[in-house]
């Protein structure tokens, strides 16, 4: 009787072991974790080009990969075959906003595995880079905004800015009162050391200089791309966390809008004498922005859009709302914008269309609501754009119609965007 249990006993523990082995199998369908099919799914894109990665299959007899793909709401088919020895595709010239899906299954010598999930990309001519203050981080977004490209740690980031013909990214430290030189892999190769928190700033790849706002200083700092303080010229306010500002290349103009001071100037830079003229008094609510078809600017109040000319003459639109942010469309003068209507709390976004009339487009309504920044890509007609909403601290993503195609969580309020 002992022999018959022990005997027993071997062969469940046999059995056991055989099962284990079996399922440990990446390529068996009832292994929990591959399903038989290739797992460590990655997509990436860079302007037309998209790259496809999966984990390689550990399996003896593997002879290659079979890799599937459609766009938009097509049904998959086959692309082509990948050696066995290699675990990602390439493919080129693919179209901007085109939603692109790829799937991946293994072929052994004597079996053709499961096919994987799908992962999808839709390419475009942009990549996101963005600064998140409370975070600490400055991250890399893919320009669908579904997926983080790359990522590293800024002590308290307040303002973002680049100059992509020479791979700089210069991100502001508020804490460490510092403007860092990163490069495009994200690696500090320079700081300049400032006399107070910094504020916002706006560089000019044109003439190679940097223009620097510094908390409770009554001046606009300017720097070479090389970090060396050129000149600065004197302000009649001081600046403070809600002071902002925008460079006009066109006209060579600097516009600094202050909330505390409730008013807009301009510093012109084409003059020698760095002329300084207070253009308004406005209840300033966000960003100040510049109009690239003519000159002048767009302010962000709480009674709605200001449109300002050079001249100092300004039309206001969506009077009834506090608007929280805006974005002007750099190819086409358009400005987008997102607030909410005071008498009932009515959360929008949407665009000022630019021309002969500004006419408003609503995008998003209630659906959507605390909406804190915004951000359009550049295009010659409709844009899409990212916005953040503050209740789910998510940054989510819209197309030119505002359907929404990407989105991502954990972002807070205090954003600052740069498209590369």
């Amino acid at each position: 009787m002992k022999f018959y249990t022990i005997s027993l006993i071997i062969l469940l523990l046999l059995l056991c072991g055989c099962s284990s082995r079996e399922h440990n199998n990446p390529f068996d369908p009832l292994n929990p974790e591959t399903k038989g099919a290739p797992t460590g799914l990655e997509i990436s894109s860079n302007r037309d080009t998209i790259i496809f990665r999966w984990s390689p299959v550990e399996v003896d007899d593997l002879e290659e990969y079979r890799v599937y793909f459609s766009n938009g709401n097509n049904p998959l088919q086959y692309l082509q075959n990948v050696r066995a020895t290699e675990n990602q595709l390439q493919l080129i010239r693919c179209f901007y906003d085109i939603r692109y899906n790829f799937a991946v299954k293994a072929i052994t010598k004597y079996d053709e595995g499961p096919l994987s999930d799908s992962v999808s990309i839709i390419p475009g001519p942009y990549n996101l880079l963005l600064t998140d203050y409370y975070d600490y981080t400055l991250k890399r977004l893919s320009y669908d905004g579904n997926y983080v490209y790359r990522i590293t740690e800024i002590t308290s980031p307040i303002a973002l800015a680049a100059d992509c013909g020479h791979g700089i990214i210069f991100v502001a430290s508020y804490w460490q009162h510092s403007v860092f030189y990163l490069n495009r892999a994200f690696k500090i190769t320079r700081s300049v050391e400032l006399s107070n928190h910094p504020v916002d700033m706006s560089y000019d790849a044109r003439s190679n200089r940097l223009f620097l706002l510094e908390k409770g200083e009554n001046r606009l700092s300017v720097y070479s791309r090389e970090g060396n303080l050129q000149e600065m010229v004197a302000l009649p306010l001081e600046c403070n966390l809600q002071t902002k500002i925008a460079l006009d290349v066109i006209s060579n103009t600097v516009w600094i809008a202050s909330q505390n001071d409730a008013t807009v100037i301009a510093v012109d830079f084409s003059n020698p004498e760095r002329s300084v003229k207070n253009i308004a008094e406005i209840a300033v609510s966000g960003k100040v922005d510049v109009s690239p078809v003519t000159d002048g600017c767009w302010v962000a109040t709480d009674s709605g859009v200001v449109r300002i000319t050079a001249s100092g003459n300004f039309s206001v639109f969506k009077t009834e709302y506090h608007i929280t942010d805006i974005s002007v469309n750099p190819d086409n003068g358009d400005c987008y914008y997102v607030g909410y209507r005071r008498s009932d709390n009515r959360w929008v976004a949407g665009r000022l269309r630019f021309g002969m009339q500004i006419i408003d487009e609503v995008l998003l309504e209630q659906d959507y609501r605390w909406l804190y920044a915004i951000q359009v890509i550049p295009g010659a007609n409709d844009a899409g754009f990212f916005v953040m909403q503050a209740n789910t601290w998510r940054l989510l993503r819209f197309d030119a119609n505002g359907h929404k195609i990407g989105e991502l969580p954990e972002y807070s309020a205090q954003l600052d965007f740069f498209l590369e």
